[in-house]
């Protein structure tokens, strides 16, 4: 079975689970409602999502370049075997 196949048949079951679940019937008007419902609550997810990575990205901004760490600074050139004969 190919990937897309798979993602497709998994979305029209989670699709059907999150109906079911809320309580809708089989007829186009329940399922249509259900599915904007869905669509929804995951574009507020995102949404939310988008928010906090917004707010976690300003902070690391804000720390300003003298609080980065870079492999430079955790690493000894000179100690230990290089590797080179």
């Amino acid at each position: 079975m190919k990937i897309g196949t798979l993602l497709g048949l998994a979305a029209v079951g989670g699709a059907y689970y999150a109906h079911r679940k809320r309580g809708g019937e089989l007829t186009a008007d329940s399922v249509k409602d259900s599915l904007r419902a869905l669509r929804d609550s995951v574009g507020d997810a995102v949404d939310k999502l988008k928010a906090s990575s917004m707010q976690s990205g300003s902070q690391l901004s804000s720390k300003g370049p003298s609080s980065r760490t870079y492999d430079a600074d955790l690493v000894d050139p000179t100690s230990g075997r290089t590797g080179l004969r």
